[in-house]
């Protein structure tokens, strides 16, 4: 069985949320590392400057595709890349409020 998303929003910790590194409990290294892979392919596939949902759907199905064919094994084990997707709702709402 894969791993499902906790409950609540990523960084919305106040509100019943959780934190993405912690929730994962990933050595930091490779937390890190991860992290970069998917801000360099939302950095080349999506437009930085918009919200999560004003994304196309083009480019993150581009972006869930990058990650796949990487095999990052550690992501196989997620429901419905859930890790990926809050990763990069992390970065484009950080990207935005610049």
């Amino acid at each position: 069985a894969k791993i499902p998303k906790p409950r609540g929003d990523v960084s919305r910790i106040k509100r019943g949320g959780y934190n993405l590194s912690e929730a994962l409990g990933w050595p930091s290294s490779d937390y890190e590392e991860t992290r970069t892979f998917v801000v360099q392919l939302a950095r080349e596939h999506l437009n930085i400057n918009k919200s999560w949902s004003s994304q196309t759907k083009t480019g993150l199905t581009i972006v869930y595709a990058e990650v796949g064919k990487e095999t990052v094994s550690c992501l196989d084990r997620y429901e419905d890349n859930w890790v990926v997707g809050d990763m990069l709702r992390i970065f484009l709402k950080n990207s935005r409020s610049r």
